[in-house]
């Protein structure tokens, strides 16, 4: 069972979110979801429309990653990824049809964008209790979401907020079979 958590990016700053993703694939995470930050993410509860909130709010969005990768090159991304090991993107909050670059540069590259894959679970999970329970079931994949961006977003300092990250983070882990 893989596990993958998940964080938006922005909250509480960039620089925070590049060493909460340092931490999270120290702890062992087999994917990392990060999320660009939407101004109507219909696709999320409260706790990471919280969170998109604040990210929009200093500065990170939708049009300045789109403005950092294209400045890249979507193909060049594309590639990068591909050169990582990545396998496939998922993108909720844009429409099909806005996507229509994106997947072309995507297909060059055998990076899927739908895809009929094992099944991941995610929303509502927050204790390593769901995460064995979601093992049980045979499920794939579990996605923690919110409980993460919470701690991150909500902790007294980055610093605090990484730490209680990592420990809360390796619980979950070790839950997993």
């Amino acid at each position: 069972v893989v596990f993958i958590p998940y964080v938006v990016a922005g909250d509480p700053d960039l620089s925070t979110t590049a060493e909460a993703l340092k931490v999270l694939d120290s702890c062992g995470s087999d994917v990392i979801e990060l999320a660009i930050p939407f101004s109507n993410p219909i696709a999320d509860g409260p706790v990471i429309q919280a969170a998109c909130t604040r990210a929009l709010a200093n500065g990170t969005s939708l049009d300045s990653i789109m403005s950092m990768l294209k400045k890249r090159g979507i193909g060049n991304f594309m590639a990068a990824l591909n050169d990582a090991g990545v396998h496939g993107l998922v993108v909720p909050d844009v429409c099909l049809e806005e996507t229509a670059y994106l997947r072309k540069e995507a297909a060059k590259n055998d990076i899927e964008m739908v895809t009929s894959k094992p099944v991941i679970v995610g929303f509502g999970i927050s204790k390593p209790e769901h995460v064995q329970q979601i093992a049980r079931w045979g499920a794939d994949g579990v996605i923690v979401g919110s409980a993460l961006v919470k701690l991150l977003g909500e902790a007294n300092s980055p610093v605090k907020g990484l730490k209680e990250l990592e420990i809360f983070t390796k619980s979950l882990k070790s839950a997993l079979p």
